[in-house]
Formats: C-alpha cells, structure tokens, sequence
C-alpha cells in the first residue's frame, strides 16, 4: 500500500506541473491580447457592448481532464491492490501447503520409526547424531590407555562394544542409518583391539588367565545376541525401501564378521592355557575340563572361581583367585592346624624324654648286673688253676 501511495503521489506530482503552466498560459493572453490590440473608436459611435469572455470551458475542460487522470490512477491502484492481494493469496496457500507436507512427513516418519526398549536407550546414552558423541569416543580412549594389563584391556573394550550395539539398534529404529553406520565402524575397530590383547594373554598364572578368558568368552557371546537383535529390526519395519533393506544387512554383516573373529580368538587362546595347565600339573583331559567347567559356572554367577588342583593335599593344592572372605577362612584353619601339630608335637616330645629316662635307668641296672656277673667270672678263673 505505501508503494501504491507513493506512485499515486508522484503521478500527481507530474500532471500537477503542465496544469500549473496551462493556467499561467491562460491568464496571461488576455493580457496581451488588450496590449496589442489598440481599437479607435470613434467619438460619435458608441461603444459596443463587449461580449464576455467564456473562460469556464476551458476550466471544465481542465477539471475533466484532472478527474480522467484522477480516474486511471485508481484504476492503476486498484490493479495493483488485486495483484498484491493475488500474490499474498498464493503466497498464503504455499506456505500452508508446505506446512500440510511438512505435517505429512513428520506423520509418515513417526509411523515409520520404532519404538526401543528403556534398556537400550539408556545403555546408548550419547548416540552418533548428537554433537557430544566423538568428544565421548575421545573420553573412552583415554581412559582404555590409561588401563593396565592386557585382560583389563580387553574387558574394558567389550564393554565399550556393547555400547555401541546399542546404539546401531537406536538409530536403525530411528531410520539414521549414517549414524547407525557410524556406530557400527567404531564397534569392528574395538572387537579388532580386543582380539590383540586376547592374544597377548598370559604372562600370569594359569588358572587366573583361564578365568579372564571365560570372562571374555561370555561377553562376546552377549554381544552375539546384541546382534541378533539388530538384525530382527528389520523385520518390524513395515515398510523399508531396498537401500534402507541393503545398508541394514550389511551393518549386521560386518558386526557379525567382528563378532565372531573374536569369539574365534579366544576360543584358541583358551585351549592354549587348558594345555598349559596339563602339562605344568601332570592332570588329564577330564580334570582340566572339569576345572574349566568349575570356572564357567562361577563367573556366570558372578564370583571368583576357587580351584584347588586334584591329586594335591588340602593346603598344598595350586589355587585359583579367591574372595577375601574365603581367603580369611582359609587362613584361619591352617592357624588352627599349624596350632594343633605344634601341640602335638610337644607332647610327642614329652613322651620321647620320659622313654628315654626310662631307657637310662634300665641301662645302667643292666650295666651293674653285667659288672657282678664279670667279677664272679673272674674269681672262677682264677680258682680253676688252683685245683
């Protein structure tokens, strides 16, 4: 409207101009007009009656011609005041068509999307499409090489890994599959660092690095099941297109592929240490599988195993990692032991030194019966020559 005001103005303006000089034009012929038209006029005639002049016409002619221009600017504004309403009319239904396909696609993405157990998105935490996630992957490098030993390595990386599968299971149920991806090539990087430290185990004792091994055996198989479940996301979709379908298979190919190096891995390393075992303490096959079996169903109960070694005394046996409460038990009954021989011990001493007065006593009887019996030899020899 200001732009429509401002032309109609301005037009104004410009017819105002010509008016302006028109009328000066006017009022100054008459002028001339009686300046250099000088009549004589005789002094016997009278002077006629001079006609007036009409001067309206010209004045309609002008007011006509103002209230055409007056008429075709208006015209010319209300054109353009049906345009621009036009234009704001198309401008309106863009806007609320946008909005309408907006609306739309948000509802076809919330029908889409899956909703995940409390479990994974609290174990997810930071997912890929936050800003915090790569400051959070720094975080967790720090903190694995600031970790000492290689089994405490190779724990730590596990957990790590689990974390990531949630993750991939988040963003593939919220159709972000870069993240997912990116989730997923974090997790074959962990599983190949955790495959080195497993296979530098070993530098320990034996029945100790079994039991790590157990432990990471078990946790990898939580993992395989994490995987599983990825892999049946899938098939809760109602309508995946095929390169949606495609990246979805190969995320749980390679985590699979991972997965199962490292699980292969440790098997390896575990029947490298039962062999150790055999041959270091001379047991057979079936006792270090009964070992083995021992130490499994403990740390999935989640305690320490406590393996005494078959074929050895109580005390004398090789063991295993023990709990402190144990540890004290055992500590306490060999006190008690060690107490009890030591008791025995003395009165076996007492006994010895009676034995041995006693054999003294006999001794010296004896000695002083075989002294009598010699003199009495003696007197006897000497009598014989006599006679």
């Amino acid at each position: 409207m200001k732009k429509t005001i401002a032309l109609f103005l301005a037009m104004l303006m410009v017819f105002s101009i010509p008016l302006a000089f028109a009328e000066n034009e006017t009022t100054e012929e008459p002028e001339e007009d009686t300046d250099s038209a000088v009549t004589v006029i005789p002094a016997d005639e009278e002077p006629a009656d001079e006609e007036p002049v009409d001067e309206e016409p010209a004045e309609e002619e002008e007011e006509t011609e103002d209230e055409e221009e007056t008429e075709e600017v208006e015209e010319e504004e209300e054109v353009e005041e049906t345009e621009d309403e036009e234009e704001t009319e198309e401008e309106v239904e863009e806007e609320t068509d946008e909005g309408v396909n907006e609306t739309e696609e948000e509802t076809e993405e919330e029908e889409e999307t899956i909703e995940v157990p409390e479990e994974v998105t609290e174990e997810a935490g930071v997912t890929p499409d936050s800003i915090l996630w790569p400051f959070e992957r720094i975080i967790e490098k720090i903190d694995m090489k600031l970790t000492l030993g290689k089994s405490a390595k190779a724990k730590k990386g596990l957990a790590h890994a689990r974390e990531r599968l949630m993750e991939v299971q988040a963003m593939i149920a919220a159709k972000r599959m870069g993240a997912a991806v990116e989730a997923q090539e974090e997790y074959d990087e962990i599983m190949e660092e955790v495959e080195e430290n497993v296979e530098e185990l070993g530098d320990g004792d034996e029945i100790e690095e079994l039991e790590d091994e157990v432990e990471i055996e078990q946790a990898i198989a939580e993992n395989e099941e994490l995987v599983e479940q990825v892999s049946n996301l899938k098939l809760k979709f109602k309508g995946l297109t095929p390169e949606q379908e495609a990246q979805v298979n190969e995320i749980v190919s390679s985590l699979g592929d991972s997965t199962s190096k490292a699980e292969v891995q440790v098997k390896v390393k575990k029947n490298k240490t039962k062999i150790k075992i055999k041959a270091k303490e001379g047991l057979t096959d079936e006792e270090v599988e009964n070992i083995a079996s021992q130490i499994e169903s403990a740390v999935s109960a989640g305690k320490k195993a406590h393996i005494v070694l078959p074929g050895r005394g109580k005390g004398k046996g090789k063991k295993g990692t023990v709990e402190a409460d144990e540890v004290e038990e055992a500590e306490e009954e060999e006190e008690e032991d060690e107490t009890e021989e030591d008791e025995v011990d003395e009165v076996d001493e007492d006994e010895e030194d009676e034995e041995d007065k006693g054999k003294g006593k006999s001794n010296k009887d004896k000695g002083n019966k075989g002294k009598g019996n010699s003199k009495n030899n003696d007197e006897e020899e000497e009598e014989e020559p006599e006679e």
